[in-house]
């Protein structure tokens, strides 16, 4: 039965990867640009020396400061966007998963979140072909070796959602969506993943 943690784990590694090669590029243009800036105050430092030296510092000082600016915008923009492509790979990862292991999966995550009640599942029309017939029966069966008393059965309201799953129960709802999953993942995950590129 797969592990959150695991595919948690299995993200961060990916993240990790691709951001490697995003922060290799990131840090050559960034030497690119430090470079043109320290040639081009360079050049206003030369044009400037009958000037009085401390006009010429202070300009200096403020063309690669701009430029430091922007490299660190450039660098900042090219990290999130490394997060935003992470957690978009990872959401379809879950869509282009192996039916089987995909099965196997949610219905992990059911019994990992069912209390000990009945309670209803509605599934994603999308998933609903991925599914076996015997879906529910097989949770159930896993919730009983968990040792839960939960017994799961489909639910006739409708939801919207893509992929994944919600279930229902008297006092609340647990929205198992592959956007609700990764959601409540993203600040945890997204957190190392900045801790990361950071150091």
């Amino acid at each position: 039965m797969p592990d959150v943690r695991f595919l948690t784990e299995k993200i961060l590694e990916d993240a990790k990867d691709g951001m490697k090669q995003i922060l290799a590029r990131a840090d050559s243009q960034a030497e690119d640009i430090l470079e043109e800036a320290r040639e081009e105050a360079g050049t206003i430092w030369s044009r400037m020396k009958e000037r009085a030296l401390r006009d010429a510092e202070a300009e200096k000082r403020r063309i690669l400061s701009n430029k430091t600016l922007e490299e660190k915008k450039k660098v900042l923009a090219a990290k999130q966007g490394m997060i935003d492509k992470a957690f978009d790979m990872a959401a379809e990862k879950l869509r282009t998963m192996d039916d089987e292991k995909y099965e196997e999966f949610l219905a992990g995550m059911a019994v990992e979140l069912s209390t000990d009640e009945k309670a209803r599942i509605f599934v994603a029309y999308n998933d609903r072909s991925r599914l076996s017939p015997d879906f529910i029966d097989h949770v159930n069966m896993l919730m009983k070796k968990a040792g839960k008393k939960t017994v799961l059965s489909y639910s006739d309201i409708d939801y919207d959602i893509n992929e994944g799953f919600i279930i229902i129960q008297d006092k609340y709802q647990i929205d198992v969506s592959v956007n609700a999953l990764l959601s409540s993942q993203r600040e945890e995950i997204e957190g190392r993943i900045v801790e990361m590129l950071f150091l």
